[in-house]
Formats: structure tokens, sequence, C-alpha cells
């Protein structure tokens, strides 16, 4: 709670100072950032950032960098120190004030304003998917799948794209669904290595019997629930229907 908005602010401050410094500084110069946040210093010089404020702060201290000489230095707070003492003393003369102008006050990084859009659209999506009128049974939940992978960028091949939509959305040529959808060449929704078990995304993912010994290759299980399922790679997924040649045959769709 208030420890990370003490964070946030000093990221915030680091952001404007960086900005101002682009737009107002020219010359080569000697840089030297003070603040007394090691939490703020240690996000900025780590190998490996997950923040969009952090990264925004992180690119503008790289585009400072290839004109100036630039030093992340930190100073304890409240100990005396000239200028960390008066960047207090402003800090608390703005927050007793009275803002003027439109929300927000602090100012937001083009990242932070990225990421609640994608983050808007993302839940969007989630609630209009939960809304599709087919059957739960006849797809496997790709709610799930999606708040794992988000809107992540998948490096793999039409054909491979095409059986992760059939699997994830049920709209497929398994039995279950062309059964739901009237297919008059499909008599029964069953799988037919299984009977009296529908044919879904799940069975066929999951459960058949006849894929028990390639799952055991793959996943390591010769049946899987629907979590251990939702947290394999996907590469394993894709593998499997390939091995298992259930979308190879000519008869897909009847």
């Amino acid at each position: 709670g208030k420890l990370a908005t003490v964070y946030q602010c000093e990221l915030f401050a680091l952001h404007m100072a960086s900005i101002w410094i682009n737009e107002n500084i020219g010359t080569t110069s000697i840089i030297n950032l003070f603040s007394d946040s090691q939490a703020s210093l240690l996000a900025l010089t780590s190998t490996s950032i997950s923040s969009r404020l952090v990264l925004d702060i992180a690119d503008q201290l790289n585009t400072l960098g290839t004109s100036h000489k630039v030093e992340l230095r930190w100073v304890p707070g409240h100990e005396g120190v000239y200028g960390n003492e008066l960047a207090d003393e402003l800090a608390r003369e703005g927050s007793s004030s009275t803002p003027i102008g439109p929300e927000p006050f602090l100012p937001l990084s083009e990242g932070i304003i990225n990421t609640h859009i994608k983050d808007y659209l993302f839940n969007l999506h989630i609630k209009k998917y939960k809304q599709v009128a087919l059957s739960d049974k006849g797809k496997t939940p790709l709610t799930f799948f999606l708040n794992k992978h988000r809107y992540k960028k998948i490096n793999i091949t039409g054909t491979h794209i095409r059986w992760l939509t059939w699997l994830l959305s049920g709209h497929s040529p398994l039995a279950y669904f062309q059964t739901v959808a009237n297919n008059s060449k499909f008599e029964t929704q069953d799988c037919e290595h299984c009977p009296g078990e529908a044919e879904t995304s799940q069975h066929f993912l999951c459960e058949c019997i006849q894929l028990m010994t390639t799952r055991m290759r793959i996943f390591g299980k010769p049946t899987l629930t629907i979590e251990e399922l939702i947290n394999s790679k996907l590469d394993h997924i894709i593998k499997f229907v390939e091995q298992s040649t259930r979308f190879d045959r000519d008869d897909l769709f009847g």
C-alpha cells in the first residue's frame, strides 16, 4: 500500500527528471541523478525489467546516455543532504496545495497508458467470450489459456494456429461440436475409441484412451487434468495434436 505508493512516486520523479533533461539540456554534460529510494535505483539497474514505468525511465536514461555521461547516485534520506531535504520539502508543499487542472495530477507514462488500454481490451475480450452461446462442454476453457498467455506473440505455423483455434474455441472437427452444429454426417457425439464419452476438446487432449501412450510420451502422464493441460507448454500441445494425427484425416468435417 503506502510503500508501493512511495516507490511509484520516486519512480515518477525520476521519470519527470529524465524527460526534462532530455528536452532542456542539449550540450554534452555530466548528469548525476540523486535519489534516496534504493528500490527505484535497483529496479533501474536490474538486468530484468517487468514494470513499464521502469522501462520508460530506462529508455529515457539510455537516450540521455548517447550524448551525456549519466550516473545514478543514492543519497540517504533525512540525513541533512541539502538537495534531498529540499526535494522532500517541495514534495510536502505540493501535496498540501490544491491541485490546478484536470486529473490525473501525476503524469502517466506512455507505457502505463498502453498497459491500461491493453488490460481493458483483454478483460472485454474475456467477458465477451464467456457470453458465447456454445456449451462450455464443447470447448476447452479458453479463459484460462488467455489469462496465462494473454496477447503474447506466438511464433508457430498457420496450421498449428488453426489446430489451437479449433481446440480452444470448441468449433472443431471433433464429434461433439459437429453433432451440436447439426452435421448430419455425424450420428453421435461420442469419441470413436471411448463409447459413452463425448469427443470434446478436453476429452481429446486429456482423456481419450487411444492416445494415452502419446500423452505419456509428451506430457509424462497417460491422462491430464485441465489444470495440467493449461500449465503445459503450447509446443507440447501442438506436438500431441500432430502425433495423434486426428486432424490429418480427410473426413474432418464429415
